[in-house]
């Protein structure tokens, strides 16, 4: 969504019927907005480029649009892109597999950007790391490549961004061991735009055998910080019914405070594996969830998968007691009395954040 509340969707396509008709059979990136009447029949626009074009990610510096997607040159040589003018500039050419770049923006004009390498940092040409990459809106300039992950001989994969009131970046991916028994791991690192310098690795979450996966972060307007993942660990304690399905758990880390809270159960109710979770915050502070779920128990939703949808506000507790909410003393979850179902589609494959 840009400054004047518009939204914009992108997506990657290989049809040629949004484009010119020698764009040819090849994945390209498409993007279009929600109209002010809310349909969505405005002009659908498209980067064209001679290779695939897959995995795009948008925002915006007031109503300019930038966007970053993975171009795959060949089936071992995966480059990052960004575009903001009228040519596609490669941020990473290094003839490895470079992939899932996100983006984020803030409010100087500065762009952020993580994705996936596996180029031989650490030693090991089989260890994909997390990398990120600035660009300066005042000097014009981008950074060097930065490595986020340790660089050890796990794989770390799917990263995720977002930006403080400050500039400074948030970033969280998922990590596990290449041995047995596998570890996995939510992890994540901030770095600090006014010292230019990376905080150690935080472990969010951990698992022997039984993945974690899936993580997503948001920052609300406190600077308060929002991870979400799924994995299949059993939280009883925490009201979970269902042991051995996937759920959805959020922690926060309180700005004010400066420490992280509990682990928090967000799909309360499902008896059925929960995946995929996204989060985001508006300008009220308030958060929102939504992820996919199978579980019949949540509106009688039946056993096909359906997304759902939680929205809730933190706020730090008062001198007074916590009322017996079972959420630790840095924050107070407040949830909507049911989770709403928002849309019920088939989902085909859940290999990606909805």
């Amino acid at each position: 969504m840009n400054d004047n509340g518009r939204t914009y969707i992108t997506w990657q396509d290989d049809t040629s019927k949004f484009g010119p008709n020698d764009m040819g059979s090849d994945n390209d990136v498409f993007y279009r907005y929600l109209q002010d009447d809310l349909t969505w029949f405005g002009t659908i626009f498209f980067i064209n480029t001679s290779s695939n074009s897959e995995n795009p990610s948008m925002a915006f510096v007031g109503t300019d649009r930038k966007v970053v997607w993975e171009e795959t040159n060949t089936t071992t040589d995966h480059d990052i892109y960004y575009q903001n003018g009228a040519s596609p500039i490669p941020l990473l050419n290094d003839k490895r597999t470079a992939e899932n770049p996100q983006i984020a923006c803030d409010s100087d004009g500065n762009i952020h950007v993580v994705w996936t390498d596996d180029s031989n940092v650490s030693g090991w040409q089989l260890d994909p790391d997390i990398f990120y990459r600035f660009y300066n809106e005042s000097s014009s300039t981008w950074s060097d490549v930065s490595l986020v992950s340790s660089g050890t001989q796990y794989a770390a994969m799917n990263p995720k961004i977002d930006l403080d009131s400050d500039g400074n970046a948030h970033i969280i991916w998922h990590e596990w061991t290449f041995s047995f028994p596998v570890y996995h791991y939510i992890k994540y690192r901030s770095w600090n735009k006014a010292t230019n310098s990376w905080s150690s690795e935080y472990i969010i979450a951990s698992a022997n055998n039984n993945q974690v996966d899936n993580p997503d972060i948001a920052v609300d307007k406190n600077d308060n910080i929002y991870v979400v993942w799924d994995d299949s660990i059993s939280y009883t304690s925490l009201g979970d019914d269902s042991v051995g399905d996937r759920d959805i758990i959020m922690k926060i880390y309180d700005h004010t405070a400066s420490q992280w809270g509990d682990n928090l159960l967000i799909s309360i109710g499902s008896n059925e594996s929960s995946l995929c979770p996204c989060i985001d915050t508006d300008s009220n502070g308030k958060a929102h969830i939504a992820w996919a779920d199978r579980a019949e128990s949540l509106h009688s939703s039946g056993k096909d998968d359906d997304i759902f949808y939680v929205t809730f506000t933190a706020t730090p507790p008062d001198s007074g007691p916590n009322n017996g909410i079972p959420f630790g003393n840095t924050f107070i979850l407040v949830i909507l009395i049911s989770v709403i179902s928002i849309v019920s589609i088939q989902i085909k494959k859940l290999n990606r954040k909805i």
